[in-house]
């Protein structure tokens, strides 16, 4: 079954609000999805105080030499209780901390076998589900690990080859237990969604997604479209050269699109090296959507300043001993109907100083990671400051 591309909704949009204002959101509804097209800066851009506030309240690893200490963060996710679980991939484990910050415990499992980590972990790898377990997608996506939140033990390994699913991530579990996976189509901007019935060993259903009609050349470097179940709503991202949010439903059927003036998300420069290889350099990315519990959504930018062929910039670097880039970096707020609302910026910087954002809890905390000034998680207070009337 095959989703109908996003790409065709978003062009057949322009002609239908081509009468919408500059600052209001351009919205039209074409089928049963509703396509808003953001042009301006945000209803909020102008507000005096900052649209969004965030104050620390507690940090995760250390730097003493204890087990705590973290190497490369790679996902983050918590439970119920508020507890926190890392996946830590150089130094191949998975550990949980208090609320408080306190180690909870860490698994080390370097390997194959059933619980060991090895293989590329497929963007967001760590999953809860709702009870007592978390999740790990491993072994380069063809395996789901399932550890007990109270210690650490592998309770269960599901294998997904026989399933024919391979190299997948890992978009989360509904709260019917069912587990959503996505795999990538190879020349094309989409993925196949698997809905999951780990208890049968069967696949429910799949679904291409497509996000861009067009097929992809060979030489094309797709940024890939990331998916993630939040609150039992599908959602997706896609930004080579389109700032583009999207939201389906559990079976992959696209119920709403959101864009922005994507100019800003240029795809990654390619330089082919004398004696073979191949060099790149990311000029953009976009993370998210979050879902915060009022339904607002939160994502994180950063992009390349003064940049406007990436290859040429690359070439430059490298031929010439050029400068790097220079980035801005942003984490954007949108309204629960899809408008833009606006942007805390920070210039010259890649990350924000708060660290990158990675995981929003069900309570709305946001949790971010950085390696300043050693590898760490962050959890922070997030508060929406919206304006006087």
């Amino acid at each position: 079954m095959i989703a109908r591309p996003l790409a065709v909704l978003l062009a057949s949009a322009v002609l239908l609000s081509a009468c919408a204002s500059d600052e209001a959101p351009e919205v039209a509804h074409l089928d049963d999805v509703t396509v808003i097209e953001n042009t301006g800066p945000g209803s909020w851009a102008d507000a005096e105080e900052p649209l969004m506030s965030f104050d620390l309240q507690q940090t995760f690893g250390s730097d003493d030499g204890s087990e705590a200490m973290l190497a490369t963060v790679q996902d983050v996710t918590t439970d119920a209780n508020g507890n926190v679980y890392v996946l830590d991939v150089r130094s191949h484990r998975l550990l949980s901390f208090a609320p408080d910050g306190t180690l909870r415990w860490a698994v080390r499992r370097e390997g194959e076998a059933p619980g060991e980590f090895a293989g590329t972990f497929w963007r967001s790898p760590l999953a809860y589900d709702g009870a007592t377990g978390v999740w790990v997608i491993n072994q380069n996506g063809s395996r789901l690990d399932h550890f007990h939140t109270a210690d650490g033990a592998l309770v269960e390994a599901h294998n997904l080859a026989p399933l024919d699913i391979r190299f997948a991530s890992l978009a989360g579990i509904t709260s019917a237990g069912h587990f959503i996976v996505a795999t990538g189509m190879p020349g094309h901007v989409g993925e196949q969604i698997h809905r999951l019935n780990l208890e049968e060993g069967r696949v429910i259903d799949a679904r291409e997604v497509y996000l861009r009609a067009e097929p992809l050349d060979s030489d094309t470097r797709a940024e890939l479209p990331e998916f993630s179940v939040q609150n039992d709503r599908l959602l997706g991202r896609y930004a080579l050269n389109h700032y583009e949010l999207w939201e389906a439903t559990l079976t992959g059927d696209p119920v709403r699109v959101i864009t922005r003036e994507g100019k800003k998300m240029l795809r990654s420069g390619q330089y082919a090296m004398d004696g073979g290889g191949i060099r790149f350099q990311v000029y953009s990315t976009l993370a998210g959507p979050f879902l915060l519990p009022d339904d607002h959504l939160l994502t994180y930018t950063f992009y390349a300043t003064g940049v406007q062929d990436p290859d040429a910039h690359l070439r430059r670097m490298i031929e010439q001993d050029g400068p790097p880039p220079t980035f801005n970096t942003t984490i954007d707020l949108f309204a629960p109907d899809g408008s833009f609302l606006g942007s805390r910026v920070w210039e010259g910087q890649q990350e924000p100083p708060i660290g990158t954002p990675v995981h929003v809890s069900a309570e709305g905390q946001l949790y971010t990671r950085t390696n300043e000034p050693f590898p760490q998680v962050r959890r922070f207070a997030l508060t929406i400051n919206a304006p006087a009337p």
